[in-house]
Order: C-alpha cells, then sequence, then structure tokens
C-alpha cells in the first residue's frame, strides 16, 4: 500500500523491517523483499548504495534471473566499482539465459583489459569471436545471407579488435 501511495521510502523501510523479522525463514520472499529494495533504492529513490545492498542480499540466498544480475552489474559500473561490476558482468554473460551477445563478452574483455586482467580479457575476446562465428554458422544453415554477411562482418571486426588485445596489449 505504500508503494502504491507513493510514499517510497517508507516502503523500503517496511520491506527491510520485514526481511529482518523474517530471520532465515522464507528465502524466496526475502529474495524478492530484496529485490524489491534495490530497485525502489535505484529507480525512484537515487540511492544507488542501498540499491547495491539490496541486490547483493538476494543474490547471497540464492541465484538471480538475469535481468537482474545485469541491472546490477550495471549499477556497479555506474557506482564506480570496476571490479565487482566485471564479476558480475562475467556471470551474466556467462548464463545461456541471458542470451549475452559476442559484443557483450568484447565489452567485458575491453573491461579487464581496462584493469589490467590481460589474460582473462584475451580469453573473453576469443569467446566473443567463438560466438559471433557460430551466430554465423547458423545463420548460414539456415540460408539466412543477410543475416549470416552481418554476422560474419561482426566476427571479422572482432577478429580484429582479438589480435589488437593479443598483440598489443601489454602482458
Amino acid at each position: 500500500l505504500l508503494a502504491q501511495a507513493g510514499q517510497w521510502s517508507e516502503a523500503v523501510e517496511l520491506y527491510e523491517r520485514e526481511i529482518e523479522i523474517l530471520g532465515d525463514q522464507e528465502p524466496g520472499r526475502r529474495q524478492s523483499l530484496w529485490l524489491q529494495v534495490a530497485e525502489i533504492s535505484l529507480a525512484t529513490l537515487a540511492d544507488p548504495n542501498r540499491a547495491l545492498r539490496g541486490y547483493e542480499e538476494a543474490a547471497r540466498i540464492g541465484g538471480l534471473q538475469p535481468a537482474a544480475v545485469r541491472a546490477w552489474a550495471d549499477l556497479y559500473l555506474s557506482t564506480g566499482h570496476p571490479e565487482r561490476h566485471v564479476e558480475v558482468f562475467a556471470q551474466w554473460c556467462d548464463d545461456a539465459l541471458a542470451n549475452a551477445t559476442g559484443h557483450d563478452h568484447m565489452a567485458l574483455a575491453r573491461r579487464l583489459e581496462d584493469l589490467g586482467r590481460r589474460d582473462e580479457a584475451l580469453a573473453r575476446a576469443a569467446r566473443a569471436t567463438a560466438v559471433v562465428a557460430m551466430i554465423a554458422q547458423l545463420a548460414v544453415e539456415g540460408g539466412d545471407e543477410g543475416s549470416a554477411e552481418t554476422a560474419v562482418w561482426a566476427e571479422a571486426t572482432l577478429h580484429t579488435v582479438h589480435s589488437h588485445l593479443r598483440d598489443h596489449v601489454p602482458a
């Protein structure tokens, strides 16, 4: 009712009190409440620290849906936590349900490179190239020449970036 009335801060405080009362009981309910805390804190209260806590607590309870993981990763990036961002973004990229693209893996590779994690960046760049190659192959097998051409072009671009990472980034 508080959320429906636009009393967002009070609603979040109520959710947090309910979580405290539940203790270790009803993990599904607690996770749902933590996610609501995160979403309201981010979207309505402009409180990224509270939102981060909500995502972290929800993840401690159990696995999160890909959309929540991506929001959590993006929040780490926007709040200046690049190490935590790459950890959570990698979880999202590696989740088959997230449908991460080659470009997502390449974005992760670039962020890993920025953090000086060259070997991980190279592995992620190789994975990005493999994802795009698989898409191109599926498009060719399915007779979709337009998609195949686009995928092959994207693969060539990713391969060039991967080669650049391998050849020009200091070890």
